[in-house]
């Protein structure tokens, strides 16, 4: 590891060629990218099969409404794998290009980006939910206005739970 050109971070350093850093950059983009995309991709496809299968046997007058959440999952998860390739892809790149042709060949502020990006795919996914998810959202709003006067929101139906628990209750 060494500083960034920024001197912010520390990263990997890319000046390296021989064979411990190429192996250990071949095994990190295994394990850092391939493997969670794989999992992600598996996972999430997973989710939204069993939402369907499960929204197929629910009765007429449920169909509508469970297809509407069957959607807004499945196109949450979309958006979640294209946020993972967005920000973590970059870096990938950078990661192979160093192994497969001589690290001095990558421009400085290219070794910027890619970082830059997988680090910031830590706030990508609390957004992604929090605008993909309405009864997520409404619970988020209601945890941070607690304190706010007059914040209505509508109630929450718990899972597994035949209870409504109120998101909010109005602050006086």
């Amino acid at each position: 590891y060494g500083m960034e050109p920024s001197v912010t971070t520390c990263t990997i350093d890319w000046q390296h060629n021989d064979s411990n850093y190429k192996s250990f950059i071949l095994v990190y983009f295994v394990l850092g990218f391939m493997v969670p995309l794989v999992i992600i991709t598996v996972c999430y496809f997973a989710i939204a099969r069993r939402i369907r299968k499960n929204t197929v046997s629910k009765q007429r007058g449920v169909v509508h409404d469970q297809w509407t959440n069957e959607r807004s999952i499945t196109v949450m998860s979309f958006v979640l794998i294209i946020a993972f390739l967005i920000a973590w892809t970059p870096y990938a790149v950078l990661c192979l290009w160093t192994i497969f042709d001589n690290p001095n060949t990558v421009p400085a502020f290219l070794t910027l980006i890619p970082p830059l990006f997988a680090k910031a795919s830590t706030v990508f996914n609390p957004f992604i939910y929090f605008f993909s998810n309405p009864k997520l959202r409404a619970g988020i709003l209601a945890t941070l206005c607690c304190c706010c006067k007059d914040v209505h929101v509508e109630s929450i139906e718990m899972p597994n739970s035949p209870e409504r628990v109120p998101a909010n209750t109005d602050a006086t």
